[in-house]
C-alpha cells in the first residue's frame, strides 16, 4: 500500500508532490446520503482496468485515454466529476487545454488546489482504490485453443461471474450494520470512521469468525483439517505483502 500510516491513522493524505493537493479521507457518513460508495469508486476502478492494457500502461497516457473514451460515452466523465466533487469538496472543476496538454483544474474559493493530467491520474486512481479498500483489477489469464470455444467460454464465465458477484456483494449499508453489531456500537460511534477503517474492521471480524470455525473443526477429532489451511486474519490483512 502507498499510504499505510495515513490509512491507519485517518490523517489527510498529502499528494502535493503529484500536484493533487491534500486529500481528506472519506468518512462513513459521506455515503449514507444520496451518493453510494460504489459509484464513487467506479471511475477510478475503470481507469485501473484500462491500465491492464499494455498500450496504456507503457505509454502513461491514462488521463488522455480516459478523456478520449469519455468523448464517446459522456457518463465516464460525469462519474469522475461527481467523485472529484466529493473528494475535493468543491464544484469548481474545469477542463482546460494547454498547447497539446489537457488538464482538469480543481479550485476551491477561486484558488487552484490541484490538477489532473497524464502525469498523475494513475496515481490518484491507485490511492482512491486503496483508501476505499478496493483491490486493483487483475488481468484475465490467457486461454489458448479454438477461438470459437474460447469466445463461448468467456461469455459463460462473464455471465456466471456477474451473477455470482451480484449475489455475494455486500451493500455498504449492510457492512456498516454488521460492524455496529460486531462491535456493539451505534451509528454515531461509526459515522466519522474512515471508509478504510470501517472496511478493515469488517474484514478482520469476518476473518476472525472464519478462523474460529476452522480452528474448532481442527480440534474436533471427528473432522480432518490441515492446520496450514486455517487462515489467520493477521496474515490475510497485512498492509505490506512479503
Amino acid at each position: 500500500m502507498l499510504y499505510t500510516k495515513e490509512y491507519l491513522s485517518g490523517n489527510d493524505i498529502d499528494l502535493r508532490k503529484y500536484n493533487l493537493g491534500i486529500i481528506k479521507q472519506l468518512k462513513v457518513d459521506d455515503f449514507m446520503k444520496d451518493y453510494d460508495l460504489i459509484d464513487f469508486v467506479k471511475p477510478f476502478y475503470m481507469e485501473q482496468s484500462l491500465d491492464l492494457k499494455d498500450e496504456i500502461h507503457d505509454s502513461g497516457i491514462h488521463w488522455s485515454y480516459y478523456l478520449m473514451m469519455s468523448s464517446n460515452e459522456n457518463e465516464l466523465l460525469s462519474l469522475l466529476l461527481d467523485s472529484l466533487r466529493i473528494l475535493y469538496r468543491t464544484e469548481d472543476l474545469n477542463i482546460k487545454a494547454f498547447d497539446e496538454d489537457v488538464k482538469l483544474i480543481i479550485k476551491r474559493d477561486n484558488k487552484p488546489i490541484a490538477f489532473i493530467d497524464d502525469s498523475n491520474f494513475n496515481i490518484l486512481c491507485k490511492v482512491m482504490l486503496e483508501m476505499c479498500y478496493f483491490e486493483k483489477p487483475e488481468p484475465e489469464p490467457e486461454i489458448k485453443g479454438d477461438a470459437e470455444l474460447i469466445r463461448i467460454k468467456k461469455m459463460y464465465d462473464q455471465k456466471y461471474g456477474q451473477k455470482s458477484k451480484d449475489k455475494n456483494v455486500i451493500v455498504f449499508e449492510e457492512m456498516v450494520r454488521q460492524v455496529m453489531h460486531y462491535r456493539k456500537l451505534t451509528y454515531n460511534d461509526v459515522k466519522d470512521w474512515t471508509i478504510w477503517f470501517l472496511k478493515d474492521v469488517y474484514t478482520v471480524e469476518c476473518l476472525s469468525e472464519v478462523f474460529d470455525k476452522q480452528y474448532l473443526m481442527f480440534t474436533n477429532s471427528n473432522r480432518k483439517v490441515d492446520l496450514k489451511e486455517v487462515k489467520r486474519w493477521q496474515d490475510e490483512t497485512k498492509l505490506v505483502r512479503e
